[in-house]
């Protein structure tokens, strides 16, 4: 046994002497290890790796001991450890690992000697409240978990001093409360006027987990541009109202972590341009252009559970009904039968239910709204009892389609609403393009039988213009919702009345808006003698638009 390697004693209990035990070992695997500590003959000098996890020491040694290989210390689980062995005899060390040792009280102050350490693990020491201010001679150090850490109140400024730190997690701990760590974060001349700063955590920062902290909007960092190098922000389960706007300065990230942010109200607008598979515009690709909601494609950016976000710049805003604006979807329904009475929506983002007053969605340029109703308006021109619809566009000398308002009566045909997400897809087909909008709403009938009514106001891009003659198909995704009715009109803005901007023409101005009037008709009726044409009407009273033939 002169050349054994390897030796594997889980919860072995060995009586006698221990220098029966090979001296070639360089790997002991004991689980399980019953003495309070290691005997001081047992000679074990050329180790690589020590895992004694799960054991009844309460020190590792009485004495110093040296260990000059040893590479890996695992002490985890070991709930009697009282304090760590001196360091200095371990100038080898990459990885110490005392994961759940709940009562170990501190760290000694010779860790600062490990030049080679990497990892350094502390999660769930319950009973830790201090680090050594040596943890800053940490040169080697890249990832420091202090998670669970609870009663950990002092972090020493010399953490700034690790320049190779990339991972840093901090979750349930009351850190981000206490005054040594703000004094320490937070530069004395300016403390009162930034509030809390992560000016000095090491820039070289690539992970930050600060979960469960109780980090408030009040002591959350104004600048966050300190931190070049972030890749992954984790701020689940605190009580924060709203991101700092200079999180757009982390150009790198790529995970951001929000799950259970119950008090989330809004979120600024994202570093998307360095987002792995993010499309901030039109996604387009084999002649599909989607303005499905951003965030889908940010597989990475977590909000489960934020129940009263309802504003992610660039991405969604929710405001209520009453305070809505733009008469092109207003004038479909009437406001006043929809009273202020609570409704159920579901937010297929948040994966939350909230029962507020009715609400209109702004997603990436569109606007939508769910409101009682049986039938399709007969304002809309194209109607269709069943989930789909084809028509050509019509053709229309100097006139361009600038907007689609669609209507969909429906009823839910199982209670699962979770499974689906409320889509509608709207082909050209000669141009072989395809608009496809997925709401991240959907309000919630309060029986399986009552019927809703989607309202959706979608302006047309230019990108995807649609002429005269193009041939349309607009289907509703998916089957399971049982589609009563479908309608759909468009909005046509023509090159010749965009010439003559009646909106600001005044009282004492009518004498020249009816001479435009009148050129107006004059132009339209040459372009078409029959007088098949249709002009956009202003109702400067009523601030609103509307198509028809000339009056």
């Amino acid at each position: 046994m002169q050349a054994l390697k390897l030796l594997q004693l889980d919860y072995v209990k060995l009586e006698g002497d221990y220098k029966i035990v090979p001296k070639s070992l360089i790997w002991l695997h004991w689980h399980g290890f019953s003495l309070e500590s290691l005997p001081m003959d047992f000679d074990i000098k050329r180790l690589v790796i020590l895992d004694m996890r799960f054991s009844s020491l309460k020190q590792l040694w009485k004495d110093a001991k040296c260990l000059p290989n040893l590479k890996i210390l695992n002490l985890s689980h070991s709930h009697s450890l009282l304090k760590t062995p001196n360091f200095s005899g371990f100038p080898s060390l990459e990885k110490l690992m005392l994961k759940d040792c709940i009562k170990l009280v501190g760290i000694d102050q010779s860790i600062g000697e490990l030049k080679k350490l990497i990892v350094l693990n502390l999660k769930g020491c319950q009973s830790i409240r201090k680090l050594p201010k040596t943890i800053g001679s940490l040169e080697s150090l890249e990832e420091l978990n202090l998670a669970g850490c609870s009663r950990l109140d002092d972090v020493p400024k010399e953490l700034q001093d690790t320049k190779s730190l990339r991972v840093l997690n901090l979750d349930e701990t009351s850190i981000c409360e206490s005054n040594s760590w703000l004094s320490w974060l937070l530069p004395l001349k300016r403390s009162k006027e930034l509030g809390f700063s992560w000016a000095y955590l090491p820039c070289s920062l690539v992970k930050l987990s600060l979960e469960s902290c109780r980090l408030s909007d009040g002591i959350m960092p104004n600048d966050l541009s300190s931190l070049p190098s972030l890749k992954c922000l984790n701020l689940s389960k605190n009580p924060i109202h709203s991101l700092p706007q200079s999180i757009g300065c982390l150009t790198k990230l790529d995970e951001l972590q929000l799950t259970h942010c119950t008090e989330l109200q809004s979120l600024p607008k994202l570093p998307i341009s360095s987002i792995n598979g993010l499309h901030a515009k039109f996604t387009l690709f084999k002649g599909r252009a989607s303005t499905l909601p951003y965030l889908f494609y940010f597989k990475r950016c977590v909000i489960f559970g934020c129940e009263k976000l309802t504003e992610f710049q660039d991405v969604f805003k929710m405001e209520p009904i009453e305070n809505f604006e733009a008469q092109q979807i207003k004038s479909l329904f009437n406001l006043d039968s929809i009273g202020s009475n609570k409704v159920q929506i579901y937010n297929y983002l948040t994966d939350t239910r909230i029962v507020d007053s009715p609400k209109v969605l702004h997603e990436r340029g569109i606007t939508s709204t769910f409101v009682p109703g049986n039938e399709v308006p007969v304002s809309f021109e194209h109607r269709y009892k069943g989930p789909k619809i084809s028509f050509s566009v019509p053709q229309y000398p100097d006139e361009k389609i600038m907007w689609l308002n669609i209507c969909i009566v429906f009823s839910l045909i199982g209670d699962n609403i979770m499974d689906f997400l409320p889509s509608v897809e709207i082909t050209n087909e000669s141009k072989e393009t395809c608009l496809a909008y997925t709401s991240s709403f959907i309000r919630i009938p309060e029986t399986q039988s009552d019927t809703m009514m989607w309202l959706i106001h979608w302006p047309v891009s230019t990108d995807c213009q649609l002429e005269g003659g193009d041939p349309l198909s607009c289907l509703v995704l998916p089957f399971d919702l049982e589609i009563r009715e479908f309608g759909i009109v468009y909005g046509l803005e023509s090159n010749i009345t965009s010439e003559f901007d009646l909106r600001h023409s005044s009282t004492g101005e009518e004498d020249i808006a009816r001479n435009i009037d009148s050129e107006l008709m004059e132009r339209l009726l040459k372009l078409d003698p029959s007088g098949n044409v249709r002009v956009q009407i202003y109702n400067r009273l009523e601030d609103s638009n509307r198509v028809t033939f000339p009056q």
